[in-house]
C-alpha cells in the first residue's frame, strides 16, 4: 500500500511540475526558439500597402518595438513611436502584442491586439486589424547589418 501511495504522490508531483513549467515557458520570451530582438523591416502590408520599407527595433527587455525608419507613411507615424508594445510569448514562436494604429489625429492614436508568428529566424508574420477594422497581414524581415 505504501508503494502505491508513493507512486501516486510522485505522479501528481511530476504532473504539477509539468503544468508550472508549461505556463512559465509559454509566458517567457527567452525560452522561444527564435527571438524578436533586433531590427525588422516591413516588406508586405495587406490590404493597406503602406509603410513598406519601414523599420522597427525590438527591445526584449521592455517588450516594445520602436520605429527607427518610416517609409510610405500615410498614417503620420514618426520615428520613435512605439509601434508594438506589451510583446508576450504565447507559444513556441508565437507572440501576442498591442499594435499602434494612427490616422494622423493624435487624439485617435490607439493600440489594438495583434499576434506574431515567427516563420523562421529572419521572417515573421503579424496579423491584426487596421483602422477600418479589417484583418491586416504584415510580413517583416530581420535586418542583418
Amino acid at each position: 500500500m505504501k508503494t502505491y501511495q508513493a507512486f501516486l504522490l510522485s505522479f501528481f508531483m511530476i504532473l504539477a511540475t509539468g503544468f508550472v513549467k508549461t505556463d512559465f515557458c509559454e509566458n517567457n520570451t527567452i525560452l522561444q526558439d527564435y527571438s524578436l530582438a533586433g531590427e525588422w523591416e516591413l516588406v508586405s502590408n495587406t490590404p493597406e500597402q503602406t509603410l513598406q520599407g519601414s523599420r522597427v527595433k525590438v527591445d526584449p527587455v521592455t517588450g516594445e518595438a520602436v520605429f527607427t525608419l518610416i517609409k510610405e507613411n500615410s498614417q503620420c507615424y514618426e520615428p520613435g513611436n512605439i509601434h508594438w508594445r506589451e510583446i508576450k510569448a504565447k507559444r513556441k514562436n508565437n507572440f501576442q502584442l498591442q499594435q499602434l494604429l494612427s490616422n494622423c489625429n493624435p487624439a485617435t492614436k490607439s493600440y489594438t491586439p495583434a499576434h506574431i508568428q515567427l516563420i523562421n529566424a529572419d521572417e515573421l508574420k503579424l496579423v491584426g486589424t487596421n483602422l477600418a477594422g479589417q484583418f491586416s497581414t504584415q510580413i517583416w524581415h530581420r535586418v542583418n547589418e
